[in-house]
């Protein structure tokens, strides 16, 4: 289960969707038994060390449609935190490269997203309650109509965010977040 380093070393932007998608499933065949292993504990920290690093450079390389599949099945596998996860997250997300993320009405409620960076992402309709966007980059993110239900917006960066229409009952953030974003018509719970 180890990770070709050479490869790595070599990765760049995808010059298309399909690189992008060959990449997506390159990874998701290389860490789906890795994952397995970190959920069920058999797998010692380093484990989840090296899972990260593969993920992470891996989402550098996806374009947006494809870093919401693959965020999809981190949080389903219960590695990034998330209602089914008995143990929290078990894997840090955090610097994830998640901008222009294709994120439409994805269910990621109790995600650990702390830090990651998803600038221009299309999170609409997303569902986030009880999410950890703490310090997370949100710049020009579209959030209209997400759900950000007790979710934790603390140091997020707000700037130019469309946040219309989105449900932020007992959200942590503040009014000075909410002046940066730049549409908050119809926000319920501020």
């Amino acid at each position: 289960m180890g990770i070709d380093n050479d490869k790595f070393s070599m990765m760049t932007e995808p010059s298309s969707t399909a690189e992008s998608y060959d990449a997506l499933q390159r990874c998701l065949t290389r860490i789906s038994p890795w994952a397995a292993a970190v959920i069920d504990g058999r797998e010692e920290a380093s484990g989840a060390v090296l899972l990260r690093s593969h993920v992470l450079a891996t989402l550098r390389l996806l374009k947006g449609g494809h870093k919401g599949i693959l965020l999809e099945f981190l949080y389903e596998a219960g590695l990034i935190g998330g209602f089914g996860s008995a143990h929290g997250a078990r894997l840090s997300l955090s610097s994830a490269d998640l901008r222009h993320a294709e994120l439409h009405q994805l269910g990621l409620g109790r995600a650990q997203l702390i830090a990651t960076i998803l600038n221009e992402a299309d999170c609409r309709g997303c569902y986030l309650a009880g999410a950890n966007l703490g310090g997370a980059d949100l710049i020009k993110t579209n959030l209209a109509g997400a759900d950000l239900t007790e979710a934790n917006l603390a140091l997020a960066d707000l700037r130019g965010a469309n946040l219309a229409g989105a449900v932020l009952i007992g959200a942590k953030v503040t009014p000075r977040q909410l002046e940066q974003a730049a549409d908050v018509a119809g926000v319920v719970g501020v």
